[in-house]
């Protein structure tokens, strides 16, 4: 009786290890059918959106075995993109990205991160605007992707209530997102424009850390006074339909360097 226990034990035990063995050789040979092939990192990480809000479209792991997160989850999300992988399975290459979620007003949370198939994003910044204040003009970035979608932003944003008030003042002319990103950094674009004008006593108003005692309808009268000031009446403001004007505005001091905040006119070069 003794032997036939310890012998059923054993048996137990080898089939256990068996068990184990195929788990683990399975367990490997998914992990080895998603081959990374190549990497690309990005310094300034672009930002996306879902492509369809309502579709299930999952984050995973590094190995490709273990689902993170659906992101219909989380429609309102900025997706930021650190690194492309290109990745091989049953012999074919997809590109992957690895990103992670921010939401409105909660950047600093617990990270949402992930791999996904490059196709169920969309490059931008989640254009439900109305939830999202304060978002970067990053110069030479393009995550408003067009003159449209960052109007759209402005239009929106609870934000970009000063930003409405001077473009008001404006009637006849455009957004340019390009210009924008040059006011930011003058470094990118400048060949795109001519017959640039920089208003200094006017952008001053514009920056966050200055005249904070002053609502945002004693700035936008600020800054009133100081384009006519500067000659830039409402009856030229009315007449300058052949420029593009390019802005930027935040309620707080945002985290980039050398950022600038104000307007800037000039007529397209092409």
């Amino acid at each position: 009786m003794h032997k036939t226990v310890k012998y059923l034990a054993t048996l137990a035990g080898i089939l256990a290890t068996m068990t184990i063995a195929v788990n683990t050789n399975q367990t490997k040979a998914s992990a080895s059918s998603y081959q990374i092939i190549k990497t690309k990192y990005y310094s300034h990480a672009p930002k996306f959106h879902a492509k369809n809000k309502t579709q299930n479209a999952y984050l995973w792991n590094k190995t490709h075995t273990k689902k993170l997160h659906n992101i219909k989850n989380y429609p309102n999300s900025i997706w930021t993109l650190t690194k492309s992988e290109i990745v091989r399975h049953n012999g074919k290459d997809a590109v992957y990205y690895y990103v992670t979620a921010a939401s409105p007003n909660k950047r600093y949370h617990t990270p949402v991160n992930g791999r996904i198939w490059r196709g169920y994003l969309t490059k931008g910044y989640n254009q439900n605007y109305a939830v999202w204040n304060n978002l970067f003009v990053i110069p030479g970035n393009h995550d408003f992707v067009s003159d449209t979608d960052y109007a759209n932003y402005i239009q929106k944003s609870p934000s970009q209530a000063l930003t409405r008030k001077v473009l008001a003042m404006f009637p006849n002319s455009k957004v340019s997102i390009d210009l924008s990103e040059n006011l930011v950094d003058s470094k990118y674009y400048s060949n795109a424009f001519t017959d640039t004008i920089s208003l200094p006593s006017v952008n001053t108003y514009f920056d966050p850390t200055k005249y904070t005692n002053l609502s945002t309808n004693q700035r936008a009268a600020a800054i009133e006074q100081a384009l006519n000031d500067a000659g830039y009446t409402q009856a030229k403001r009315d007449a300058m339909s052949n420029y593009k004007i390019g802005i930027y505005y935040c309620t707080r001091l945002v985290d980039v360097d050398e950022v600038e905040f104000g307007l800037q006119l000039a007529i397209p070069a092409n």
